[in-house]
């Protein structure tokens, strides 16, 4: 198992390569779309990031209408940070950064399985 300070150092190296995400956004849409193989979050109990879940573990996304524009009918607003978590659940290693590491920007990043396509 890799530490979590050598995940970091390969985050960055693949977010330069446009095979990251970084930021809450961005992160949970990764998670959404089962793109997300590995999830850095940094343990922060006093973040007051919000985000909504539907009933499945991939349904997660900022917005309530994000959600509700998928067709997700029961929507529930939780902390962003429990919401990355249980959406790690589609098949993503979470790993929770040690204090003192410059976390991703919004304190969470994905390591992408793929990179999605441009439009």
């Amino acid at each position: 198992m890799a530490k979590p300070r050598s995940r970091l150092a390969e985050f960055r190296s693949q977010a330069a390569r446009g095979r990251a995400a970084e930021g809450l956004a961005p992160t949970v849409a990764a998670l959404r779309a089962g793109q997300a193989s590995e999830v850095l979050i940094a343990d922060d109990p006093s973040s007051t990031d919000r985000a909504w879940v539907g009933p499945q573990p991939a349904e997660v996304a900022v917005s309530r209408h994000e959600l509700t524009e998928r067709g997700v009918g029961q929507t529930v607003e939780d902390r962003a940070d429990a919401a990355v978590v249980r959406a790690a659940a589609t098949g993503a290693e979470l790993r929770f950064l040690p204090e003192g590491e410059e976390p991703p920007w919004g304190g969470v990043g994905a390591l992408l399985r793929y990179q999605a396509p441009q439009n």
